[in-house]
C-alpha cells in the first residue's frame, strides 16, 4: 500500500463572499489522483484551513455526506472479509483465540452467547466483521493516526483537547478547533512523515491480523488474500482519518448505516481520559469512547440470518448529544426511535382567573396598523397583515417536571446515622402502550365535552401515558440500586418494543370498542394484550437457559410464574383475561414486567461473575490503578457495578399507573390501572378513601415467610435466627433481591412479586413507596396518617421521612415517595382522618426526644 493512495474530499474553500454566492456541491466528491504528492496536498489546505471560519454551514453536509459514504464503505469492506474467511464454525474455538480479539468480541455480544454465536455460520461472520470494526475504532479511525510521530506536538494535541471539556466562549472554541487543525497540518508537513505513514500501516496490517488470522481457514491461498483485504481496510481507515482531523470538529454528521446523527465535539468531551464521572460513562449497552464511529451490539442469540441481520443494524450505541439544528441531521431524522424515559409529564394548561383567555375581538388582535388595511394588490413587497387566530390556554399542552409537581408528587430521603445512602429512586413516563382496562361505555360516551385540563394529554405514540414510580434499597453497597435506578425503565420498554407490545385500548377499524369489552372483567387478573408471542416465547425460554447455564443450582428447576415458556412446552398465563377478539396468544404487562427484572438481574450478575475476586490474585498491581491515567490506548472501560466484583445486591418496588383516557389518574373522576411489581423487603401502600385505612400491596420476602420458606427449602434447608430474632438464609435478610451473586445458587432471585389493583375514580387518595428504613420503624397506619395531615405529596413525603429517621433506633436510610390519586382531597374524610395513630406518634416522639430514655 502507497501513502500517495491517500484520497481526500477537501478542495480549496473559497472566500466568504464566494461561499455565498457559490451553490454547495452535492453529488461529485473530488479526489486526489495517485500523481498528486503529500507536500502539493498540503500547500494547497494550508491556506484554506488557515482562513477558514469555523461555525459556517458551508461544506458541512458534504462533509457528512464524504463521511458516510466512507464508513458505509468501510463497514462493507469488513462484512465482506467475515462472509469470505468466517464459514468454518468448527475449526476455531473460543479458548483458542487471542486475549485481544476475545475482548473485542465480549464487546460486541454477550459473553455467554459468544461461543455459540462462533459456532453459527449465520452469526460468525457478522461477529468477525464487528470485532474488526471494533478494533479500528481503537488503533485507527481516531487521532492515533499521526500520535508518536511528534511528542511535544502531540502534548500539544492533548491539552488542547482537555481544553473543549471547558465551558469556553464560541470564539475561544473556534480558535481551539483552528489550533488543532494546524497541529495536525504540521505534522504531516514534517519530514519523514511519510516513511512513519507505512511503517504504521503495516504495523496496523501485523496487529489486526495476528487477532483475526485465528478465524480464518489454516490454507495459504487464504491468509495470502486475507492480508491483502486486511491491508485494504487499513488503508481505507487511515485516509478517512486523516480527513476526519483536517474537518472542523463542530460539523454535526448523519450517518445511514445507523440512521443517526451525532456531534464530533460530544465525543471528544466523553472521552474517558478526561476525568468524566463513571455514571455518565456507563449505561446498559452502552459503551462510549473517544471515536468518529458508531459502536455496534449483539443483545441476543439469533438463528436465522434474517433476524440476525435484523438486530446488527437495530442496535447501535451512540452517545447522548444535544438537539442541534443542523440541516442534514433534521432532514434525515430518524422514523422508529428506540423508546425514552422522560422525567416530565404532558397536560393541557389550565385556565387560570388570574389570566383569563380573550373571548372575542376585543383583544388587540384586530386592531390593524393603517398602512396594513390597504388591500393586497401585489405592488407592494410585504403581505397583508393576516388575522392571529387566538390562543387560549386549554389548547396549550406543556411538559412539567415530575419532580417539581409538588401537588401531586413527592419524594423524600435520608441516610439516617448510616455513613452513605444506599437507596435510590426513580419518577418518571414509560414510553409503552397502555396496559389499563377498557373503560365502560358512560365514561366514554361524550368524553370530548369535557374541559381540556380535566382530560391531561396523549403520549407521543396516542396512547395515555404510563407512569413509572421505582424505590430501591441496596445493601452492602449503593452499585446494585444505582444500576436500577438508571436502567430497569430500560428494561421494560425495550421488552416492550421487542415483543411488540401493543395497547390495550385498541380499535377496530370502524374506530369503537370490541363489543365483548364492554362488560367488566373478572377481578384483577391479568388482560392479555396483542403482541409477538412467539417472539416472547423465545426470549424467556434464551433467558431462562442463560440463568440455568449461568448460575444452575435453584434456576435449574425455576418456572417464572407469568412466562409463557415453562420449560417443557406448555403455555402460561391460563388465568388470564383475553383484551380483544380471539387473540389467545397475546402478551401481558405482567409477562413484559417479570421478564425485564430477571433480564436486568441476569446483566448484573453475569457482570459480576466476570470480573476478579480473589483479594491475592490482584495484590501484585498497584492499590489506585483505577486512578492511573493512561493514554487513549490503554484507557480502562467502565465496568458494571464497579472495577471489583460487587457482592451486595438491591431491593426494589416499582409502580406503573395506565389510564384508559387521557384524564390523568390524579383527577377525581378518572379510573385507572395500577400494576406494582416488587422483591424485596421495600413497600407498597394504598390509601382507602372511604375508610382512611393503609392497604398493603406487597408481602415482605423474608424467610420467615410460608412462601419463601416453602419456595426454598430445597436448596436453602437451614435458616439461621440472628440475635435480633429475625431469621437469615445465607447471612441474607431477604429471601428475593437483584445481584447477591455468592447467593444467587441457593435461591435468592429477582423473581418478582406482581400484583395488578383496577382503582376507580377517587377510590383510593394516594400511593406510598417506601424503603425498609420506614416500614420497619414505622406501622402502615402511621405512614398513612402522617401523610393525611401535608398539604401536599411532596410535603408528606417529606414528613414521614423525619419523624422516621427522629424516632428510628436503627437509623437506617430512608426513602418515601408519595403519589397523589384522585381522591386525595378527601384524604382526612374516611374512617378516624389522621386521628387514629396521633396519640401513639406523639408518645414516640416524645419517647424519641426524651434524654432520658437513652440511658435506659
Amino acid at each position: 500500500m502507497d501513502f500517495l493512495d491517500l484520497h481526500t474530499f477537501r478542495q480549496e474553500l473559497p472566500s466568504h463572499q464566494e461561499a455565498r454566492r457559490r451553490p454547495e456541491p452535492t453529488s461529485v466528491v473530488p479526489q486526489l489522483t495517485p500523481n498528486e504528492d503529500l507536500e502539493r496536498l498540503l500547500r494547497r489546505h494550508r491556506p484554506a484551513i488557515s482562513t477558514i471560519e469555523f461555525g459556517m454551514n458551508y461544506g458541512a453536509e458534504w462533509a457528512t455526506q464524504h463521511f458516510a459514504a466512507k464508513l458505509a464503505e468501510l463497514w462493507r469492506k469488513a462484512e465482506m472479509f467475515g462472509h469470505i474467511f468466517a464459514n468454518t464454525p468448527d475449526s476455531v474455538r473460543d479458548g483458542q483465540l487471542p486475549v485481544r480479539i476475545r475482548q473485542y468480541l465480549n464487546r460486541v455480544s454477550h459473553s455467554i452467547l459468544m461461543p455459540r454465536l462462533l459456532a453459527s455460520p449465520t452469526t460468525r461472520w457478522a461477529l468477525v466483521s464487528r470485532a474488526i470494526n471494533e478494533w479500528l475504532l481503537d488503533w485507527v479511525l481516531n487521532e492515533t493516526v499521526v500520535q508518536g510521530f511528534d511528542l511535544v506536538l502531540d502534548a500539544e494535541y492533548q491539552l488542547l483537547k482537555h481544553h473543549l471539556l471547558r465551558d469556553l466562549e464560541p470564539f475561544v472554541r473556534k480558535v481551539v478547533l483552528n489550533t488543532m487543525v494546524k497541529i495536525v497540518c504540521e505534522i504531516l508537513c514534517k519530514p519523514g512523515f511519510k516513511e512513519f505513514y507505512l511503517e504504521k500501516h503495516r504495523w496496523y496490517v501485523e496487529k489486526l491480523w495476528r487477532y483475526v488470522g485465528r478465524l480464518v481457514p489454516d490454507i495459504p491461498n487464504y491468509q495470502t488474500e486475507g492480508r491483502t483485504r486486511i491491508a485494504q481496510i487499513i488503508a481505507k481507515a487511515q485516509a478517512l482519518s486523516v480527513d476526519m482531523l483536517l474537518t472542523p470538529l463542530e460539523y454535526v454528521h448523519y450517518f445511514p448505516e445507523c440512521d443517526d446523527v451525532f456531534d464530533p465535539i460530544e465525543m471528544v468531551n466523553m472521552d474517558p481520559t478526561n476525568d468524566r464521572s463513571p455514571g455518565e460513562l456507563l449505561r446498559l449497552w452502552f459503551r462510549i469512547k473517544l471515536a468518529y464511529t458508531p459502536v455496534t451490539y449483539i443483545r441476543a442469540n439469533f438463528e436465522e440470518s434474517s433476524n440476525c441481520e435484523l438486530v446488527f443494524r437495530t442496535f447501535v450505541a451512540l452517545p447522548k448529544r444535544h438537539q442541534n439544528t443542523n440541516s442534514a441531521a433534521s432532514a434525515n431524522s430518524r422514523t422508529v426511535k428506540r423508546p425514552e424515559f422522560h422525567d416530565y409529564f404532558v397536560t393541557h394548561l389550565p385556565s387560570s382567573s388570574l389570566h383569563p383567555d380573550p373571548r372575542g375581538l376585543s383583544s388587540s388582535y384586530h386592531k390593524f396598523p393603517r398602512s396594513a388595511s390597504v388591500p393586497h394588490t401585489g405592488a407592494i413587497s410585504h403581505p397583508p397583515t393576516s388575522f392571529q387566530a387566538l390562543v387560549d390556554r386549554e389548547t396549550t399542552v406543556v411538559r412539567i417536571p415530575l419532580r417539581s409537581a409538588k401537588h401531586h408528587f413527592g419524594a423524600a430521603t435520608s441516610r439516617g446515622t448510616r455513613v452513605s445512602n444506599e437507596d435510590t429512586h426513580q419518577a418518571g413516563v414509560l414510553d409503552i402502550p397502555a396496559f389499563a382496562k377498557r373503560p365502560p361505555a358512560s365514561v366514554t360516551i361524550k368524553r370530548t365535552a369535557a374541559p381540556l385540563e380535566n382530560r391531561g394529554a396523549d403520549s407521543a405514540s396516542g396512547d395515555p401515558q404510563v407512569f413509572y414510580f421505582g424505590v430501591f434499597d441496596g445493601h452492602g453497597g449503593s452499585e446494585c440500586s444505582t444500576f436500577l435506578k438508571d436502567t430497569l425503565h430500560e428494561y421494560i420498554q425495550d421488552t416492550a418494543a421487542e415483543s411488540e407490545f401493543q395497547s390495550s385500548l385498541s380499535k377496530d377499524r370502524e374506530g369503537h370498542f370490541p363489543k365483548n369489552e364492554s362488560e367488566i372483567s373478572r377481578g384483577d387478573l391479568p388482560i392479555i394484550q396483542r403482541g409477538n408471542h412467539k417472539r416472547m416465547a423465545e426470549m424467556e425460554k434464551t433467558l431462562v437457559q442463560n440463568w440455568r447455564r449461568l448460575v444452575g443450582g435453584y434456576f435449574k428447576r425455576f418456572v417464572p410464574a407469568h412466562f409463557s415458556y415453562r420449560g417443557n412446552g406448555t403455555q402460561g398465563n391460563g388465568s388470564a383475561t383475553c383484551n380483544g377478539d380471539d387473540h389467545a396468544g397475546g402478551v401481558t404487562i405482567e409477562e413484559i414486567l417479570e421478564y425485564a427484572f430477571l433480564r436486568a438481574d441476569l446483566d448484573f450478575v453475569s457482570a459480576q461473575a466476570a470480573k476478579e475476586d480473589d483479594e491475592l490474585a490482584t495484590a501484585h498491581k498497584p492499590q489506585y490503578q483505577d486512578d492511573i491515567l493512561y493514554g487513549p490506548k490503554h484507557t480502562q472501560q467502565m465496568k458494571l457495578g464497579g472495577y471489583r466484583r460487587f457482592k451486595g445486591g438491591s431491593t426494589a418496588s416499582v409502580a406503573l399507573i395506565s389510564t384508559p383516557t387521557p384524564t390523568p389518574f390524579w383527577h377525581p373522576s378518572a379510573p385507572s390501572s395500577l400494576v406494582i411489581s416488587h422483591v424485596g423487603d421495600t413497600r407498597i401502600l394504598l390509601c382507602s378513601t372511604a375508610t382512611g385505612e393503609a392497604i398493603p400491596l406487597t408481602s415482605n420476602h423474608h424467610p420467615s415467610s410460608p412462601i419463601e420458606a416453602n419456595r426454598l427449602r430445597r436448596y436453602a434447608a437451614t435458616f439461621v435466627t440472628d440475635s435480633f430474632g429475625e431469621e437469615r438464609m445465607s447471612g441474607l435478610a431477604n429471601t428475593r433481591a437483584f445481584g447477591d451473586v455468592q447467593s444467587k445458587r441457593i435461591g435468592v432471585s429477582a423473581e418478582p412479586e406482581i400484583r395488578r389493583i383496577e382503582m376507580g375514580p377517587a377510590e383510593y387518595s394516594f400511593l406510598v413507596l417506601m424503603t425498609d428504613g420506614i416500614s420497619g420503624t414505622l406501622t402502615d397506619q402511621e405512614v398513612v396518617d402522617i401523610i393525611k395531615e401535608a398539604k401536599t405529596p411532596d410535603e408528606g413525603a417529606r414528613n414521614v421521612v423525619n419523624f422516621a429517621t427522629e424516632v428510628t433506633k436503627e437509623g437506617d436510610n430512608a426513602t418515601c415517595l408519595v403519589v397523589r390519586l384522585g381522591g386525595w382531597e378527601r384524604r382526612l374524610e374516611g374512617g378516624l382522618g389522621s386521628l387514629g395513630t396521633k396519640e401513639s406518634r406523639e408518645w414516640r416522639r416524645q419517647e424519641a426526644t426524651d434524654p432520658r430514655s437513652s440511658r435506659r
